[in-house]
């Protein structure tokens, strides 16, 4: 799958869509969203869809700066996608870039207020930060808009439980 990034049609656009992942980032109220979105604030479209599971590939593959420019072109193509910017919080977590990490799940969360994947991202982002009472908020977020059975609710539940444990000694 990693492979459609590569063709020089890919690098082109990619490469393009990195000063519009730039400016996203500095400015993202300047950036009005032209198309509708799904519940999950997808918008753009199948390509828009297949470029968010492209870089949901790529971040697990460990290939960030690639999945970043894949996010670039989400980005670029549907700018209000609140998956695209909770993709983005994900990466930047996964590079330890907490604060960049924590802007972009928010930014997630005022498009999509409900979107427990970043409310469940952001809440692990904030128990690396040790900020217990935030991630403890998040969860009663996810618990108050997830059906049940909620497995992110759950493995969220889990990771306090944990971090608390932790903290007991």
């Amino acid at each position: 799958m990693m492979t459609k990034l590569v063709g020089p049609a890919w690098r082109h656009r990619l490469a393009a869509s990195a000063t519009v992942l730039l400016v996203a980032t500095a400015a993202p109220a300047a950036l009005a969203m032209e198309e509708p979105t799904d519940s999950f604030g997808v918008g753009g479209g199948d390509e828009t869809a297949s470029l968010l599971a492209e870089a949901s590939d790529l971040i697990e593959g460990g290939y960030y700066e690639n999945a970043r420019l894949a996010l670039g072109a989400v980005l670029a193509e549907a700018p209000d996608s609140a998956e695209a910017w909770n993709q983005l919080g994900y990466l930047e977590r996964r590079l330890q870039n907490f604060d960049k990490a924590l802007k972009h799940y928010a930014k997630a969360l005022t498009l999509a207020p409900e979107h427990t994947g970043a409310l469940h991202y952001q809440a692990e982002t904030f128990l690396a930060l040790g900020r217990l009472e935030e991630a403890e908020a998040n969860l009663a977020k996810i618990e108050a808009v997830c059906d049940f059975p909620c497995p992110s609710g759950d493995d969220l539940a889990e990771q306090i439980a944990l971090y608390r444990k932790n903290l007991d000694g």
